[in-house]
């Protein structure tokens, strides 16, 4: 827990050590997983701001035609990359020309703080009102 958010830290597969951190799911994530399994079947899904994945996998679980997770953490692009979710390293839409049917995005949107470390803040922090 950082700040009481939820967050869960990888091994990334080149070293020994813990790392960038990745947002664990929480309330939010599995708020937008319900529109996931109501939206997603049968049409091509980008899920920004991936994270752990959940949505994108919930998108390829109810069968969507297309599914493309993307995020600025090369680690969580590593991690679902193992996982064989397709994947792509981006800053938003840095290096996504694609159209999709459904853009799932569950961005940070917490207040910037000033006791946060710059690493966590990464994953939490939507600005100085969190909306920015």
């Amino acid at each position: 827990m950082v700040f009481g958010l939820p967050v869960c830290w990888l091994r990334t597969p080149s070293s020994n050590y813990f790392s960038k951190m990745i947002y664990e799911p929480s309330e939010d994530s599995f708020l937008i997983e319900k529109c996931v399994k109501q939206f997603a079947e049968g049409k091509s899904v980008l899920d920004m701001d991936t994270g752990l994945g959940i949505l994108a996998e919930v998108a390829l679980t109810i069968r969507a035609k297309s599914v493309l997770a993307a995020d600025i953490n090369p680690e969580a692009v590593a991690n679902l990359k193992q996982k064989g979710i397709p994947t792509r390293h981006s800053d938003l839409f840095s290096t996504i020309s694609e159209k999709f049917d459904l853009i799932i995005f569950n961005t940070p949107y917490l207040p910037k703080t000033k006791n946060e470390d710059e690493e966590s803040e990464t994953i939490t922090t939507g600005g100085a009102k969190g909306h920015e």
